[in-house]
């Protein structure tokens, strides 16, 4: 008896089937069929996907040729072959030359790894983009989907450990109490004088006003507090030496690289079109404005309690650069310039949050990189009010406070402390941000529960705690002197205005609450200043990732115990409630300013969907062509939501603003003309009609920043006494009754100015935003 030798073993189907994948032609053919796919999609489209489609086609058709090999399909032979010669079946290209999928098991398991692999992707996208249609009937298939395909993705990682680049926190591989070096206690002497400072600091800012001897003592207050509680010898002699021995060496490394590059790939979403997108301006804008016009004349509030409250930072900022740019008067195109630029200047905070959090260059990359693609932080950049001061101290305060938490870093901390004081003067949303910390430090604690450790961390917060107030020492005194106006904005969102009988129960909450969580997919923001109707505030590629990495940080929290990967799912619903908590107004619920704090996490998670499309391809293909594979999927996946974000930022939503903006700027442009060619500013009014143009906008627009054009029918018979032409601009529908029970403005000019020319202007904006302009001739010379 003989045994059968692995050479004489029959082929079978299997083996065959293997061949004939890994055949050349075959691998040509598949290649070429899919270059003429995406070839004939590209045309199809016409757009920019579609260009990046012809490039990848390209692509494909050049690899395909690359090919080499003999073109016959081997056939499947009906016997044995002789002793000590290969099987047919089996004679395939030489292994140096053979272009393989990962060496590990037969090529059809590998087929099928493939499939498992960008099946759990192509299925959440699917149900993702399935959801954004909005259709009712659609909602449970979409589901299904959705987190089918994210639990499909969880097994993929769980299996293939796709997550092994995420190292542990070293928290949990740190024992033993932490203890201070030596060198490292507090400086009593210097905290006394600090502590000094503030007090002189709370007594020198009465009235709502930043005074000279406030703001020396509030900064001075603050550097020493810093000193005092500083880990370390502060010497900027030491510094400058490590500096010029070479030991502190700044250069431009590949992350910093890639990161300027990103930064200048959101810029040309970022700053497009920031002269028309949004178009006009608003009362909110016009208050922004004349505000920032008083600061520029002297005035130095340290909270503007009118139109509901509102912090001052982004004002001084505003005036700042006006300064700066010597403008006889701030504009609107400064408001969105400016904000535009912090919303750049997020990206880079956003970058190193998720850095610290990951420990990976290429998670932060792709973090900063969603944010900047995105539409909701797009929208709040580019708004010209001051919403985009929230994400931006929020990045900030999170990569300090992680990073504290994280490397046990007392400086870190102390630096944290003073980014949430300094917040408070951005935008009200930020003041959610110590309650983040406090669920982080939570979490810090109870996944790594050391007496010692906890004890000194504890510590390290308290003295965070005491920079946080004494950054905010202004506003408190503020607060402490008008806590109504103070907290005016919060508290009407969630017991009503005053008057009001509103009684905001649990069942409110849980609703806000359900409606602020689906934000991301389903509900919306309905003020049309800020979004399109109906529009989530993630498109459905990053909504379809965002649930991936929602599944798979769950997955880490779990069954590695990691609490930044808690912190990182809780912490979004935390930093939802100033938009949640609108308990007497759920209409304003999801809010996407209000919820501008939740940002970095959002899109870092977001940015987690994408990391594991990219480790995807290097685990279906050795070596860099596995990389190269893994890039160019999620090229592909950032290029569609690249193009779906463009179309709701420069399509929808600007469509939906200018069809509800008032076109103020237009009837100032008639003015200004007036004012120009024959007439005078102060011989042209705007006749006074509910809910019409903001007339101080008309004023701005016109050049005469100062004037607010608007007249009443009481006071038309006082014109008569201005000489010289006169121009009046009357809302289209004030020639009859008026919904406001006054009389209409047309037959009372008539009766004053019979001579009077009544014209249209026809409006470049829709919705028919047509004004009527009545013409008063100069009276004849005598």
């Amino acid at each position: 008896m003989s045994e059968k030798t692995e050479s004489s073993r029959v082929p079978s189907l299997l083996d065959w089937l293997e061949a004939q994948w890994a055949a050349p032609l075959v691998q040509r053919v598949f290649r070429f069929g899919l270059a003429l796919l995406l070839g004939l999609w590209g045309l199809l489209l016409a757009n920019t996907l579609g260009l990046l489609l012809l490039l990848a086609a390209a692509g494909l058709l050049v690899w395909g040729l690359r090919i080499r090999g003999a073109n016959a399909l081997p056939s499947l032979p009906a016997g044995a072959a002789p002793a000590g010669q290969t099987p047919t079946v089996l004679q395939t290209e030489p292994a140096a030359q053979e272009t393989r999928v990962r060496p590990s098991g037969s090529d059809i398991a590998t087929v099928v790894r493939w499939g498992a692999a960008l099946g759990s992707f192509a299925v959440m996208l699917a149900g993702s983009w399935l959801l954004s249609g909005r259709v009712e009937s659609n909602v449970w298939p979409a589901l299904g989907l959705l987190f089918g395909g994210a639990l499909m993705l969880v097994l993929w990682v769980r299996q293939e450990k796709l997550d092994a680049w995420w190292s542990p926190s070293p928290v949990a591989a740190q024992a033993g109490a932490l203890t201070l070096p030596a060198g490292t206690s507090l400086r009593w002497r210097v905290a006394g004088a600090a502590a000094a400072l503030s007090v002189i600091t709370f007594f020198s800012v009465p009235d709502n006003t930043f005074t000279p001897l406030g703001v020396m003592t509030w900064v001075a207050s603050l550097i020493l507090w810093l000193v005092a509680f500083w880990d370390g010898s502060i010497s900027w002699h030491a510094v400058l030496r490590r500096r010029w021995s070479g030991e502190l060496r700044w250069s431009l490394t590949s992350p910093i690289f890639l990161l300027l590059v990103v930064i200048g790939i959101a810029a040309t979403v970022r700053l497009a079109r920031l002269d028309t997108v949004p178009i006009e301006m608003t009362s909110d804008h016009v208050e922004k404005l004349l505000d920032v016009a008083r600061i520029l004349e002297g005035s130095r509030p340290i909270f503007l309690p009118n139109n509901g409250g509102r912090e001052v930072l982004g004002f001084y900022l505003y005036a700042l650069v006006s300064s700066a740019l010597g403008l006889d008067a701030p504009t609107y195109l400064l408001l969105k310039t400016v904000n535009a630029v912090i919303g750049l200047l997020t990206l880079p905070l956003i970058f190193l949050a998720a850095r610290e959090i990951s420990d990976d260059d290429a998670l932060a990359l792709l973090a900063a990189l969603a944010a900047g693609l995105a539409w909701w932080p797009n929208s709040i950049s580019r708004n010209g009010l001051r919403l985009p001061l929230a994400p931006f101290f929020a990045a900030l305060a999170l990569w300090l406070f992680i990073r504290a938490l994280k490397r046990r870093e007392r400086n870190s901390a102390l630096l944290a402390g003073l980014a949430l004081g300094l917040g408070l003067y951005g935008y009200t949303a930020i003041r959610i941000m110590p309650l983040v910390m406090a669920l982080a430090f939570g979490l810090y604690a109870l996944y790594s529960w050391q007496r010692a450790t906890l004890a000194q961390a504890t510590r390290w917060l308290a003295l965070a705690g005491i920079i946080f107030v004494a950054a905010a020492l202004p506003l408190l005194r503020y607060a402490y002197d008008a806590p109504d106006a103070f907290l005016f904005r919060t508290l009407t969102r969630i017991g009503g205005d005053p008057g009001e009988e509103r009684s905001p129960t649990w069942e409110v909450f849980w609703g806000n609450v359900w409606n602020s969580l689906r934000m991301f997919h389903w509900t919306s923001d309905n003020a049309w200043l800020l979004s399109p109707p109906g529009q989530p505030a993630l498109d459905w590629v990053m909504g379809g990732l965002f649930i991936g990495g929602l599944g798979v940080l769950a997955y880490r929290a779990f069954s590695r115990r990691g609490w930044l990967e808690a912190f990182l799912i809780l912490g979004v619903p935390v930093a939802l409630l100033p938009s949640t908590l609108a308990l007497a107004f759920p209409i304003e619920n999801p809010s996407l300013p209000r919820s501008g704090s939740a940002l970095p996490p959002v899109f870092i998670i977001v940015a987690l969907g994408l990391r594991l499309l990219l480790e995807t391809g290097r685990r279906l293909w050795a070596g860099k062509a596995g990389t190269w594979l893994g890039l160019g999927l999620m090229s592909i996946i950032l290029a569609i939501s690249y193009q779906v974000n463009w179309r709701i930022l420069f399509v929808d939503y600007a469509e939906h603003y200018s069809r509800s903006a008032r076109n103020a700027s237009e009837v100032g442009e008639v003015i200004r003309g007036f004012a120009n060619s024959i007439g005078s500013y102060d011989a042209a009014w705007v006749c006074g009609y509910p809910h019409w143009v903001d007339t101080r906008a008309v004023g701005i627009y016109a050049g005469n920043f100062w004037r607010d054009y608007a007249i009443w029918f009481d006071d038309l018979e006082s014109t008569q006494a201005v000489a010289g032409p006169k121009l009046f601009i009357l809302n289209i529908q004030d020639t009859e009754s008026r919904p406001d029970g006054e009389p209409p403005t047309l037959p009372e000019l008539r009766r004053l100015y019979p001579n009077g020319q009544l014209s249209t202007f026809k409006s470049r904006r829709p919705d028919n935003k047509d004004f009527l302009m009545y013409f008063v001739p100069a009276a004849p010379t005598p």
